[in-house]
């Protein structure tokens, strides 16, 4: 069974590489203190390079062929300083419209002044008004509470 496995492994592989063509891929890491790397890799469709310098700067490059037929690239500059900045041919290039400030109407205007004054706050009117009155529950509970302290003043 292991030998058909590794036989199937190495037909898959070989099959793979000539269907969508060499892959060269390079990987080199330079210091693990620094946290500096450079990698990449190329095929007949894409390719793409990145190095991290000492800085924290991070620069890179790819391109591929897109659905149609073009080959669209992007490279790209990341640091703390400037973010992450992208120039590229598949990427939206961005209009720079004029800056749109609001303005209020005339009838805006007046009716902001004319309703600059607190509002005034409502006072409810009572009419026939009567002082709350115990119910009897509340009124048990009161003489329970006083017999309960009534022990305690008698102390002192």
């Amino acid at each position: 069974m292991k030998p058909f496995l590794i036989a199937a492994a190495l037909l898959v592989s070989t099959v793979s590489a000539s269907w969508h063509g060499a892959v060269s891929t390079q990987y080199q890491h330079l210091d693990p203190h620094s946290h500096t790397y450079s990698y990449g890799y190329a095929d007949p469709n894409s390719h793409k390079h990145e190095t991290r310098g000492h800085y924290g700067t991070t620069r890179s490059s790819y391109s591929y062929v897109d659905g149609h037929g073009h080959v669209q690239s992007v490279s790209y500059t990341a640091d703390p300083h400037h973010g992450f900045p992208a120039v590229g041919t598949n990427l939206p290039q961005a209009t720079h419209a004029a800056p749109v400030y609001a303005a209020h109407s005339a009838p805006v205007n007046c009716a902001s002044l004319a309703h600059s004054y607190p509002q005034a706050s409502h006072i409810s009117v009572l009419k026939n008004a009567v002082p709350p009155v115990d119910t009897l529950e509340v009124q048990i509970a009161k003489i329970y509470h006083a017999d309960a302290h009534l022990p305690a003043a008698n102390d002192v």
